[in-house]
């Protein structure tokens, strides 16, 4: 199952360019399955797609054992669907979070805005013009360790 949650969560994510700062392949996915968004969607497509689902089982003309395997493959489906809505729906918070992600790795990037701090010697992010915080700047002194972007 944790698979599957892998793939939802990285087509939910797909397109934020933090993800493309990672140096390495290992390192975006653990980041990627460290995030946690949270159970409120998961709660709104349970209720709303099994409720009925249950409310019709005694009523439903099919063998018992296929009523099984159609709550099964609901249930499954409404997991998927649910982290994939509510990842979406989180997407801000994600990509603050790889940002943190990213400076743990030895990436140094703006936690306001998202860019890339690499060779910047200012103390100020040239994007959005926030101050950056200590960590920040102890990352921009070492150099980009190999195979890094």
């Amino acid at each position: 199952m944790g698979n599957w949650f892998c793939l939802v969560d990285e087509l939910a994510l797909q397109g934020i360019p933090e993800l493309a700062m990672f140096p390495s392949m290992r390192e975006r996915h653990l980041a990627i399955r460290d995030f946690q968004p949270g159970p409120s969607m998961a709660v709104v497509c349970y209720f709303f797609v099994l409720l009925p689902l249950f409310c019709l089982g005694g009523r439903l003309s099919i063998p018992h054992w296929l009523e099984l395997v159609v709550l099964f493959l609901s249930c499954l489906f409404m997991g998927l669907l649910a982290r994939y809505l509510n990842i979406l729906a989180t997407r801000g918070n994600a990509a603050r979070f790889l940002r943190m992600r990213l400076l743990e790795c030895g990436v140094p990037i703006c936690l306001g805005c998202g860019y890339c701090l690499r060779g910047i010697a200012s103390e100020r992010c040239p994007e959005c013009g926030v101050e950056l915080p200590r960590r920040v700047r102890e990352v921009m002194a070492y150099p980009a360790r190999d195979g890094e972007k």
